[in-house]
């Protein structure tokens, strides 16, 4: 039988909270965890994301983009290499920061939610362009609002939202992409 009770929540940018409920089979070896993300209405990119072992029933996925929805399905498979079916399907948005660009006194204003990026300590603005290389707008620690210098309707940036590690190395929530008003 397929896995059932499949739950997720997106409380932190860049991160989505998987957990199910245990399989009885006796000989369970582990499950398989499968990802599809919506870029428009269809989920043609569903794969295979992670294996876990037997006793566990959980699992982070720390690779979903700002405010992207991800499809999630999940399979048991026992000792002998047999496996279930795929769990009925459960769609999530992840997490956005809810981001907003506005104008103010010939600048542009980035504010965004500080609660749904707690545990982050900086905030990275890059202008993304088509030929030449990205340039680096501004870095800030994170607070809820950093004003941008003055830019053109239209023009792309790229938000990332920095953290320190266990270990003490630097760690980026992926990419959010906004366009200036």
């Amino acid at each position: 039988l397929p896995p059932i009770g499949l739950e997720a929540s997106a409380s932190v940018l860049g991160r989505v909270d998987l957990r199910w409920a245990p399989n009885v089979e006796p000989d369970l070896a582990g499950y398989e965890v499968w990802r599809a993300l919506a870029d428009a209405s269809d989920f043609g990119d569903e794969a295979p994301i992670a294996r876990v072992p037997g006793g566990t029933t959980a699992l982070v996925d720390p690779t979903v983009g700002c405010g992207q929805t991800a499809r999630y399905r999940v399979r048991a498979s026992d000792a002998d290499g047999l496996e279930s079916l795929l769990s009925d399907p459960l769609a999530i948005k992840s997490q956005d920061a809810r981001l907003r660009l506005s104008r103010r006194e010939g600048a542009v204003l980035l504010s965004w939610d500080p609660q749904s990026t707690e545990g982050f300590t900086e905030l990275r603005v890059r202008e993304i362009r088509s030929v030449l290389p990205d340039r680096e707008l501004a870095s800030s620690e994170v607070g809820g609002e950093l004003v941008l210098p003055e830019l053109e309707s239209g023009t792309e940036l790229a938000v990332v939202f920095v953290r320190a590690s266990a270990t003490g190395e630097t760690e980026s929530a992926p990419r959010c992409r906004l366009v200036v008003p």
